[in-house]
């Protein structure tokens, strides 16, 4: 219900409705022209919410921008109610993102935003830090299971080494349907297909 009276006032404010200030009203009338939405004592002014709105190219209508505003600062403030801008690993990451966009912006200053490297450069760089620039060979496995008992009578041994060696050579001779398909549709193992 919160939420509702919320957008109502957003719409009001952002349509133009509702009464015109007073003299003594002035500073509150500016205040509700200049917001576009209140959210627990936080102001989503009109010009970031015409911001949101431009970003989208117009592919969303603004009410939906501003209920998807108003849902963004509600759930903001229960995360920080619940102590989540508090979490030493949360505030380490925006001070690596706060460090990273000062150096990008200190880069751009300097140098224009275009840093000039040559191919010998390059290939020097290389040649010294190649170990960054590889990885080791990994493959993945797959197993066809299935499950005969000790006590299995020889025709059942019999039925599943024949099924078995149909697999094999249908795995062999085709790439494209390929041993992961084959270990998908056969296998009786969940966990090694």
């Amino acid at each position: 219900m919160a939420l509702l009276g919320v957008v109502l006032v957003l719409m009001a404010s952002l349509f133009g409705c509702g009464r015109r200030p007073g003299d003594g009203e002035a500073q509150q009338g500016k205040l509700l022209a200049d917001t576009a939405a209140s959210v627990g004592g936080k102001q989503i002014s009109m010009e970031a919410f015409e911001r949101a709105w431009r970003r989208r190219g117009g592919t969303r209508s603004k009410d939906e921008v501003l209920r998807e505003m108003v849902r963004f600062e509600a759930t903001l403030a229960k995360a920080r109610a619940a102590g989540l801008d508090r979490d030493p690993e949360l505030m380490a990451a925006v001070e690596r993102l706060v460090v990273s966009k000062f150096e990008e912006s200190q880069l751009q200053r300097l140098g224009g935003g275009e840093i000039q490297i040559s191919d010998a450069e390059m290939r020097s760089y290389y040649d010294t830090h190649g170990e960054r620039f590889s990885s080791p060979a990994k493959i993945r496995l797959g197993i066809i299971v299935r499950e005969a008992s000790a006590k299995a009578a020889p025709e059942r041994r019999a039925v599943l080494r024949q099924e078995a060696e149909a697999l094999w050579r249908e795995a062999s001779r085709s790439a494209e349907v390929g041993f992961r398909s084959l270990a998908v549709e056969h296998s009786e193992d969940q966990s090694t297909r």
